[in-house]
């Protein structure tokens, strides 16, 4: 017996409170479930708390309003704040019942009142009764003591003592020895493939609080990252994002803030380098290689909240032919003039209106021609003269892309390369 119980014949007993609820209620919570609900109540309360075990007695406490009588009745509670853990205000009770099946005994000190648990009976079940008690002291705030209790502090499975790597908006992330997922500073459960915990703030939990919607929590994830200015962090995000069977590559979420923006785009070009674009379809991806990209082929979730903030295969693309509309056609003479008008004359064996241009191009590009189907020209570079091998091969590919309106590094490219070679060899064969 507690010394509080010995002390229980100098005050005065206010009320006895039968709760018609089994103490086989929620049978498959536990010491931690236990715990949890407490620490949340006074989380709720005044966020922050305190809890210590001394033999087998433990104790945990804050400094906040206490409770008052009707708190004591189901369903009364002021918790109405989104911000709050605890819905309904049924969380202390549970963790009372629990308690009394676990065998414990339970006693609270709050403002004026004591109480204490016992085991009572209805309909041949047992059930939990606190009785009531006006209080000999006042005890400013709230204190449970459990005895006989016999489980951990479970302190580590609370955020409020933890250092975050980044945090936003009450969100945190962390780097710990196993990767956790956290529910408004509450230990909720492990990370799957996850290098990182998360305490996250707009997730429902399930009835017991000991899951979560993947999809949601993958969301949600995916929405503090996107605030994220850390670079370890973004690093590590883009380095795992291209593997399906991580945690980060299954990330959902939303287009990066615009004040990370340039960071995660730097740190891309750390992780990949300069070159280096998303890859966004296999087409674009082949063409972005050929021009000279290195492309990165991240899980189809990030590249959706990536590809508006980061240069894809498709950004790089339009950006280098662009690049290449800036070109000085050169006034050519002797040999050069003559290998002109030797691809000009290659040219119109597969199209008279088509004009064979010699360029220089103003930027340093390794672009040896170009199809401007728009103007009706063909431009090659003035490099490519040095070997009219090479200046016909350039002639071919353009033509290609002149008369078939493909794309580079596609089957269909090469297919059409192929039709303009044959038909070349064919028209020469005949002259």
């Amino acid at each position: 017996m507690s010394t509080n119980q010995t002390e229980n014949n100098e005050r005065v007993l206010l009320d006895s409170v039968l709760y018609p609820m089994s103490l086989d209620y929620r049978k498959h919570w536990s010491n931690w479930e236990m715990v949890r609900e407490i620490v949340q109540n006074s989380l709720d309360n005044t966020g922050s708390f305190n809890i210590n075990k001394t033999g087998d007695k433990l104790v945990i406490s804050d400094k906040g309003t206490g409770l008052e009588l009707r708190h004591l009745l189901l369903g009364c509670s002021e918790k109405s704040e989104s911000g709050n853990r605890g819905k309904f205000g049924e969380g202390l009770k549970l963790a009372v019942v629990v308690a009394l099946r676990l065998g414990y005994h339970v006693e609270i000190e709050t403002n004026n009142l004591f109480i204490a648990s016992r085991v009572g009976e209805k309909f041949g079940n047992p059930v939990l009764i606190l009785d009531i008690f006006q209080n000999t002291t006042t005890y400013n705030g709230f204190k449970i003591s459990i005895f006989g209790y016999n489980g951990d502090t479970y302190q580590e499975r609370f955020t409020l003592d933890k250092t975050p790597l980044f945090s936003y908006d009450g969100e945190a992330i962390f780097k710990e020895k196993t990767a956790s997922l956290y529910v408004k500073g509450i230990y909720v459960k492990p990370l799957k493939d996850s290098i990182f915990s998360y305490d996250l703030r707009d997730v429902e939990l399930e009835e017991s609080r000991n899951n979560a919607s993947d999809y949601e929590v993958s969301r949600m994830s995916g929405y503090l990252l996107s605030k994220c200015n850390v670079d370890s962090i973004i690093k590590t995000v883009l380095k795992r994002g291209v593997n399906i069977n991580t945690f980060e590559g299954c990330l959902r979420g939303y287009n990066l803030s615009y004040r990370v923006t340039d960071q995660w785009s730097k740190n891309f070009k750390d992780v990949y380098g300069n070159n280096a674009v998303i890859s966004t379809t296999t087409t674009l991806s082949r063409e972005a290689s050929y021009r000279g990209a290195k492309t990165v082929q991240f899980t189809e979730y990030i590249t959706d909240w990536l590809k508006s903030s980061i240069t894809t295969d498709k950004d790089y693309i339009t950006a280098h032919i662009e690049s290449t509309k800036n070109y000085t056609v050169l006034n050519l003479r002797g040999k050069q003039l003559k290998q002109q008008k030797r691809l000009q004359s290659y040219a119109n064996k597969i199209n008279s209106d088509c004009t064979v241009e010699i360029v220089m191009f103003t930027q340093d590009l390794n672009v040896n021609g170009l199809c401007d189907r728009q103007n009706k020209k063909i431009l090659i570079s003035a490099n490519q003269l040095n070997s009219f091998p090479s200046a016909l091969s350039t002639l071919i590919h353009e033509l290609a892309h002149y008369e078939f309106d493909t794309l580079d590094a596609t089957a269909e490219h090469v297919n059409a390369c192929s039709r303009i070679g044959a038909t070349l060899i064919v028209t020469n064969r005949r002259t």
